[in-house]
């Protein structure tokens, strides 16, 4: 820009400068304006993007933030680069941008995966139920998940739905209580698709 500026400055002092001249200093000195507001928003929008990322990182504690460290890490050095482009500014940003988009959404399904973990720890009890030993595994490798690295949060949504059928199978293999019956009244045709609406049910509290 201060290259422009200075041409421009040249000719407009130039008493012997054409208008062609003029015009066409005016033309390239109004291309480095635009060219120099582009760059700006472009080191704005990353500077941007990188508070909003350590903003969200908080303590660098959290499960997946040594991930996000280290995006906010290369998204720094690029702003800190003065002869950076606007393409190469613009990238950066996209990048913390979708960082900032993984860490919550793997701390999310993380934080989920921990809560059914204490439920299935919870359901287990002692150990003495029908299929304790199936659950115990189950949570035995929902726990791996969470203290493995380079997980996914589909990794980790995936190890909670499979613990949450664990504890469905051990629940159904462990039920309590009458178990409900139903028996067809005598007078209904056999076949009948309406046999619930004339039947007798047992075993369920009203």
């Amino acid at each position: 820009l201060k290259a422009a500026l200075d041409a421009a400055t040249i000719v407009y002092n130039d008493s012997l400068a054409t208008p062609e001249e003029q015009v066409a200093a005016t033309a390239l000195l109004n291309k480095a304006i635009t060219a120099y507001k582009n760059l700006q928003t472009a080191y704005r929008n990353l500077k941007k993007g990188i508070d909003a990322a350590v903003k969200q990182l908080g303590d660098n504690t959290g499960y997946g933030s040594a991930e996000l460290q280290a995006a906010i890490d290369k998204a720094q050095q690029v702003y800190n680069n003065t002869e950076a482009t606007v393409e190469v500014l613009d990238v950066a940003t996209a990048e913390i941008n979708e960082a900032v988009k993984t860490y919550k959404a793997v701390v999310a399904a993380y934080n989920n995966l921990q809560k059914s973990i204490e439920e299935a720890t919870a359901l287990l009890g002692d150990g003495s139920g029908i299929g304790a030993a199936e659950l115990q595994e189950a949570i035995g490798k929902a726990r791996q998940v969470t203290e493995g690295a380079n997980v996914t949060s589909d990794d980790i949504k995936n190890a909670t739905q499979a613990l949450k059928d664990a504890m469905f199978a051990y629940n159904v293999a462990n039920g309590s209580g009458v178990v409900p019956t139903v028996v067809t009244n005598d007078y209904v045709a056999r076949g009948s698709t309406v046999a619930l609406g004339r039947s007798t049910i047992s075993g369920v509290s009203s």
